[in-house]
């Protein structure tokens, strides 16, 4: 969707308050709770619009949050451990080394060991083209060695009793919270929403019989490490979800032609600026091909991207991105007989395969 790579500052400024505020020492005092021995001088912050807090030391990368005990998703970690201990011989998954729910300490703690190599978002625009097929390459592949991880239910992973028998019921429950929410707080007209469920409501047979395996769905380059051609390392699991293996196509395909992953805030966006990487398609529709060649994938990523922009607008981050893409999605992702499904984002993305 086209204005789905904007999320706007309001976005980054909605999150920068929610930042967690942590001192070093404190990060001492938990590490050694749990049995590591680390000196406030030797922590880093990364930059940027972190939700939580992310610490980091020559061993140890270190996220740690303190408002989800009351939320309806409060496990926000949990998924990394999960990955972590069914894959640790899987070099390229993070190793989590500890990880703690207001048990032994006040937060939620997740302490991972740092791998090497060098985060791959800065290098991506610039290298050779061969080698961003080669790690693109390897990327996809380890989407299906995740993807090897099963379920016989579906959910976001960690949400306990929040499970769910088929992936529809899941996709309607978390599209009924996201209408509700935005009713209660008036921010579309009624007309306007009731254009866009009504659209929804009537194809959500389409997700009967889905397979449940684990996704990353947030899968951007951002969120992997390389060194020397070879991706060393995949993390941020925090949005995983128990669910059909197509959940991990959006950002994945955003990294070919959208980059949605490089809003405003990001430094980096200017080395992406009016660059294509098309030459990865094909490596996406040999790697894929199976999730691609479902007669109804297009349909799916349509109500799937639809459902993603309902949730962004219900939490009212941004009322002019909210504006923006209520008008996309009633001009350009409803199908109508003068808007074909060829059309929407996902119709003509996917003509490139």
């Amino acid at each position: 969707m086209n204005a789905r790579s904007k999320k706007c500052h309001g976005v980054a400024k909605h999150y920068q308050k929610r930042k967690l505020n942590l001192a070093k020492d404190e990060l001492v005092r938990i590490m050694s709770i749990f049995g590591f021995d680390i000196k406030a001088k030797e922590i880093t912050e990364p930059v940027g619009g972190e939700t939580h807090r992310v610490f980091s030391t020559d061993k140890y990368i270190v996220k740690i949050c303190d408002e989800n005990r009351q939320t309806d998703h409060p496990y926000q970690y949990l998924a990394n451990k999960i990955i972590s201990d069914h894959m640790a011989s899987n070099a390229q998954i993070i190793n989590v080394l500890a990880y703690d729910y207001f048990e032994k300490t006040d937060f939620e703690v997740l302490v991972m060991e740092r791998a090497k190599g060098k985060l791959l978002l800065p290098d991506f625009a610039n290298l050779p083209a061969k080698i961003q097929a080669e790690l693109f390459s390897q990327i996809l592949d380890a989407t299906n060695e995740i993807a090897r991880l099963t379920f016989d239910n579906f959910g976001d992973i960690g949400q306990g009793n929040d499970n769910f028998k088929t992936f529809k019921e899941y996709y309607v429950c978390n599209l009924n919270r996201s209408i509700a929410q935005i009713s209660d707080r008036n921010l579309l007209r009624h007309s306007e929403l009731k254009k866009i469920t009504d659209y929804v409501y009537n194809h959500t047979d389409i997700f009967d019989n889905e397979k449940s395996v684990f996704n990353h769905t947030d899968l951007h380059i951002g969120n992997v490490l390389y060194n020397k051609g070879e991706v060393t390392l995949i993390f941020d699991f925090d949005s995983a979800v128990k669910g059909p293996l197509f959940l991990s196509l959006p950002k994945i395909i955003g990294l070919i032609n959208n980059m949605s992953q490089l809003e405003k805030r990001s430094p980096y966006s200017s080395l992406y600026k009016d660059k294509e990487f098309n030459h990865l398609y094909p490596i996406l529709a040999k790697k894929l091909g199976n999730v691609l060649a479902d007669p109804n994938i297009v349909l799916k990523l349509n109500l799937v991207g639809i459902a993603e922009v309902l949730t962004w607008i219900s939490e009212n981050l941004s009322e002019k991105w909210a504006r923006e893409e209520i008008e996309n999605l009633i001009t350009g992702e409803i199908v109508t007989p003068s808007n074909p499904l060829e059309s929407t984002y996902y119709g003509r993305t996917l003509k490139n395969l």
